[in-house]
């Protein structure tokens, strides 16, 4: 390695710039490798909550607001948006009346 490292570099090096080196490349591995567990447990949580349905992009009322909010974005028709707006309320309605 130290003979690569000085072929790339096209210098000699100490045993202590060899050393400083090869700290730095743990160190970046290491954040790298920090932050691949970090975004594993995030994914492994949403999966979680997925699977036991506490999914809150799965509620009814989310769904219906997520799709009225993209109408609006992409300036859809009025109509469209009335519609999925009834939508919602009778998606509130059923939801009362079941409790």
């Amino acid at each position: 390695m130290k003979r690569l490292l000085e072929t790339k570099l096209n210098r000699k090096l100490t045993t202590e710039e060899l050393q400083k080196i090869i700290d730095s490349w743990v160190k970046v591995g290491g954040e790298k490798i920090l932050v691949r567990l970090k975004t594993i447990g995030n994914c492994k949580e949403r999966l979680k909550e997925i699977a036991d349905g506490t999914d809150i992009y799965l509620s009814p009322l989310k769904y219906i607001n997520q799709l009225i909010a993209d109408e609006k974005k992409e300036g859809r028709s009025e109509p469209r948006i009335r519609i999925l707006k009834r939508i919602r309320l009778l998606s509130v309605i059923r939801r009362l009346n079941a409790s």
